[in-house]
C-alpha cells in the first residue's frame, strides 16, 4: 500500500473550454485518489481547489501531471499544502 498522503491544492489556470478541469479529474480518477475538487471561475482565469488523499507515489505522479497539463491549457500557479493523512474520503466528488 505504501506511504499515504493528503494535500490541499490550488491551481490557477487558463484553459480552452474547461479542458483543464476534465484533465485534472481524469488524472485524479486514474490515480485512485480520494477527496474533492471544485472550480472557481473568474473573468480571466480559473482556480481549481482540491483536497486529495491517496498513496504518496500517486500524489507525486498527479502533481507532475498537473505541472505538465494538457497542450491547450496554461497553469500559472500551483500551491500545495501537505497535511496528515486521515482517510476522510471514501471516493472522489466534484463540488459546486
Amino acid at each position: 500500500m505504501g506511504e499515504r498522503a493528503r494535500a490541499f491544492i490550488v491551481i490557477r489556470c487558463q484553459a480552452y473550454e474547461g479542458r483543464f478541469h476534465f484533465y485534472v479529474e481524469r488524472c485524479i480518477r486514474a490515480g485512485d485518489l480520494k477527496g474533492w475538487m471544485r472550480v472557481i471561475q473568474k473573468p480571466m482565469y480559473d482556480y481549481i481547489e482540491m483536497e486529495l488523499e491517496g498513496s504518496k507515489y500517486q500524489m507525486d505522479k498527479f502533481i507532475a501531471n498537473l505541472q505538465k497539463g494538457p497542450p491547450d491549457a496554461k497553469t500559472s500557479g500551483l500551491e500545495i499544502s501537505w497535511k496528515t493523512h486521515k482517510a476522510m474520503y471514501k471516493g472522489f466528488q466534484i463540488r459546486p
